[in-house]
């Protein structure tokens, strides 16, 4: 979005050209910025192109204004009473990041300088650990560790702030208010280019379901096979069923404690049963499923004697339709099953304004491995 609207408004984007000199002008300020056009050599031993000058390529232009680029350096304005280094990246307690001032904390490109997202993010998860200690037990912070620690099954268990009503006038209407672009003209340096909600509509919004179960769904490949196949994982604590280990609710993916790791996969024997993979992908490469099935049937003379469905990509967790599997148990394989199994197993979702098209895959999805299943008895 920030690269569309910045071409809208005139910025050029120069690719493959490295700065080699900066020209004063008046008054200490800059006149022109001279750049070596590159193009992209051979392969390096890391597998990268390398850029490498074009000779005699070198384009000269002017300028008044040179910004480096961003997170190169820690800006530390209004900070600059805290102790520093030569760099100034902040001097913390090494246990909890807090800064020589009481109650200000560290994290991030701050304390160690440039670095990457994902040690950014660890380091503001610990630093934010640290904060909940100090600001005691009743902080929002320690309610959301709270709320990761208790258990989805176990209602009993939660405090009121647990459950998340919804507004069923929502869910209706359930095409979200777009924030709109300003117009070219109507846009500069010193306000926001998109209009914010009028309060009515910021109003309504608030009362959507907070279950990202409507938006995020287990894109996992391995996810819903373990669960079809019965498998148990073992931990450096303890044993979990695969269906309970992926049935982590909406704050995380897995019931994994946060000391706790995944030591191996242990899949009991499937003698005589069908084991089947399907997904529906937007790439034939490598790709995320847009819907899964898992399937493992035992089908004896034609009868299907017992059957583990699980659906990938279709909620927030792996799927598995219980009322499906118990249409098909003690039912014969043939098209008149495989089609009333697929019907049955969408005949309770609710598809949301722009992704419907889920429902047909799903059907389809589920004929493809049921089918194939038939060819295999």
């Amino acid at each position: 979005l920030e690269i569309d609207t910045a071409g809208e408004e005139g910025v050029e984007f120069k690719f493959l050209s490295a700065p080699i000199e900066i020209l004063e002008g008046g008054e200490g300020g800059v006149s022109r910025i001279k750049v070596q056009k590159m193009e992209l050599g051979e392969k390096g031993s890391d597998g990268r192109r390398k850029p490498i000058p074009v000779h005699g390529a070198v384009e000269d232009l002017p300028a008044d204004l040179i910004i480096v680029a961003t997170g190169q350096a820690v800006d530390i304005r209004g900070f600059d009473m805290l102790e520093h280094k030569t760099d100034n990246t902040f001097i913390v307690d090494e246990e909890t990041s807090m800064s020589s001032a009481d109650g200000i904390f560290c994290a991030g490109d701050s304390l160690h300088g440039p670095g990457t997202v994902i040690e950014a993010i660890k380091m503001a998860r610990d630093t934010a650990s640290s904060v909940a200690e100090y600001l005691g037990e009743n902080s929002i912070l320690h309610e959301n560790e709270a709320r990761e620690a208790i258990s989805d099954h176990d209602p009993a268990s939660r405090p009121q702030w647990y459950d998340v009503s919804c507004d069923e006038s929502c869910l209706k209407n359930s095409e979200a208010s777009k924030i709109e672009m300003k117009v070219v003209s109507d846009r500069d340096l010193y306000h926001e280019d998109e209009s914010p909600f009028p309060p009515e509509a910021a109003v309504f919004e608030s009362k959507r379901c907070l279950n990202c179960g409507c938006v995020a769904v287990n894109a996992s490949d391995l996810s819903p096979v373990l669960i079809a196949l019965n498998a148990k994982l073992v931990t450096s604590d303890r044993t979990i069923d695969a269906a309970d280990f992926f049935d982590a609710g909406i704050n995380a993916v897995t019931v994994l404690d946060r000391n706790e790791y995944l030591k191996e996969i242990v899949i009991p024997a499937q003698e005589h049963r069908i084991q089947l993979y399907e997904k529906y992908r937007s790439r034939n490469a490598i790709d995320f499923p847009i819907v899964s099935v898992a399937a493992v049937l035992d089908v004896h003379h034609g009868t299907v004697r017992s059957a583990k469905l699980v659906l990938g990509a279709v909620k927030p967790v792996p799927y598995e339709p219980r009322e499906v599997e118990s249409f098909m148990e003690s039912g014969i394989l043939d098209e008149r099953l495989i089609d009333e199994a697929a019907d049955r197993a969408v005949a309770e979702a609710i598809p949301l304004a722009e992704n419907a098209y889920k429902i047909q895959i799903t059907k389809a999805m589920v004929k493809r491995v049921l089918r194939r299943a038939l060819q295999r008895q």
